[in-house]
């Protein structure tokens, strides 16, 4: 009878262990594969500035994913702000106060027209060779207010290959591809935070 139970409590024992070596290895792995994510496909930057408010502000915290090349109309993307950084970049590239970026949208693609009359934007394609004007359900009144107001007029231009117009959703507060012309794609990545899924691109000029 003794003999039986201390035999169970040596089963016991050795079961209790290789639970904890089994959650001690798990721990490992998980700190190596976050170690992994953190450096080579996620990194976290800030919102500075009020170019794409009412939709992001200072002070928000998002998650990059550099993974990808899918660039879509509408997509918010991070840009690189030096022309040497984006010049240089790779994946271990981090974005810091020396490596400085703009947050922006999408709204014209390579080979594309683009003209902008106060509030609207308008893009010539080959579906449309007389011009669609842009549905931007994004924009916050106050932005399209001091468009009309201001009566802003960009002329008609044509977007290089590889190159994207980008904008801010804020129009009459941000520095974008009305001023530094069309950006070059650098590499695809996704955006998360507390609105859920969307897309932030990072791009070089």
């Amino acid at each position: 009878m003794l003999k039986k139970y201390f035999g169970q409590r040596k089963f016991d024992r050795t079961k209790s262990f290789n639970i904890w070596v089994f959650l001690g290895s798990s721990i490992w792995v998980f700190l190596i594969l976050l170690i992994i994510l953190r450096i080579f496909v996620y990194q976290q930057v800030s919102v500075v500035g009020g170019s794409m408010e009412p939709n992001y502000h200072t002070g928000e915290l998002l998650f990059v994913n550099q993974i990808g090349n899918n660039f879509e109309r509408g997509m918010v993307v991070a840009a690189y702000d030096n022309e040497n950084t984006a010049a240089e970049a790779n994946y271990l590239t981090r974005f810091s106060p020396s490596t400085r970026f703009l947050l922006k949208r999408i709204v014209g693609l390579p080979g594309e027209e683009i003209e902008m009359i106060q509030d609207k934007v308008i893009i010539y394609n080959q579906e449309n060779p007389d011009g669609v004007l842009l549905e931007e359900k994004y924009l916050g009144q106050k932005a399209r207010q001091d468009q009309i107001q201001s009566d802003f007029y960009f002329p008609k231009t044509k977007i290089a290959k590889d190159h994207y117009f980008l904008l801010g959703d804020n129009r009459s507060n941000s520095i974008d591809s009305r001023r530094k012309g069309a950006f070059a794609g650098f590499f695809n990545s996704r955006l998360r935070d507390q609105l859920g899924f969307g897309h932030l691109v990072s791009l070089s000029f």
